[in-house]
């Protein structure tokens, strides 16, 4: 299982406001029976991992099958409790379940408001009254610099998902279970890590390497004023073209 380092989104807002709305969407269809139980656990370990960083969190949970079904609705992280089960059955509405996470976040919007919808599938949308259509201009209105929206699903059932707009690496394709919760537990706490910072959002929710633009400005020095830039004319060896620029020496390897 690989490792990730801590990514950040160039998003950046001055605001000192850390209050953060934490919507988790997991899928509870029929096929969902073997999973049910590790996806519970890692659930409620999520939980516990909100309440131990610090930082004020209010969560939604909803659960989706034949029909959208929402558990908690903007609770303050303290008062959910530690033992969140779901009963599985019917088909997928995954389509109605993002629609809803979306609606959520709009009801219990307040100023400056980081929202986070992290969602869970073992399948593809086959039950929704939300077509693909409306539900990418639903989107439209959230991929914006304060909200995070990801979506772990199985390998060979992400091609869908990726019609819905969202940024690339905010999409996990899981090979088993297991994998993707390890994989979404680190996400979760870079993303704690993030907003620590003041970083309201994430188009890298789960990616693997170091990318310099996706970090927050705030952990780096600008360098820039101590470069000199340089025009080149046309093709030249390096050492002639130093040499006449600076007027010193070309010394290999500086």
């Amino acid at each position: 299982m690989t490792h990730y380092k801590k990514l950040f989104s160039n998003n950046m807002n001055a605001t000192k406001n850390n209050v953060t709305h934490a919507i988790f969407v997991i899928d509870q269809s029929g096929s969902m029976g073997w999973h049910m139980p590790k996806c519970q656990k890692a659930l409620n370990d999520k939980i516990q991992t909100l309440k131990a960083s610090g930082q004020q969190y209010y969560v939604s949970i909803l659960s989706f099958a034949d029909q959208v079904l929402t558990h908690i609705n903007y609770a303050g992280i303290h008062t959910v409790g530690p033992n969140l089960s779901f009963t599985t059955y019917g088909s997928t509405a995954l389509f109605d379940a993002i629609s809803k996470s979306l609606g959520l976040a709009i009801l219990n919007d307040q100023k400056d408001q980081s929202v986070l919808i992290n969602i869970f599938t073992d399948g593809e949308e086959n039950k929704s009254y939300t077509t693909l259509h409306n539900l990418k201009l639903q989107l439209q209105g959230f991929l914006n610099d304060r909200t995070t929206i990801a979506i772990e699903c199985p390998r060979g059932a992400s091609s869908t998902i990726r019609n819905l707009g969202l940024p690339i690496q905010n999409i996990f394709e899981w090979g088993t279970v297991e994998e993707s919760i390890q994989t979404s537990q680190v996400a979760l706490d870079n993303y704690i890590t993030m907003r620590s910072r003041g970083v309201r959002s994430s188009n890298s929710y789960y990616n693997v390497t170091t990318d310099l633009t996706t970090v927050a400005k705030t952990d780096h020095e600008d360098v820039t004023p101590k470069f000199k830039f340089l025009s080149v004319e046309a093709e030249t060896r390096i050492d002639e073209f130093y040499t006449k620029q600076t007027g010193k020496p070309y010394i290999k390897g500086s």
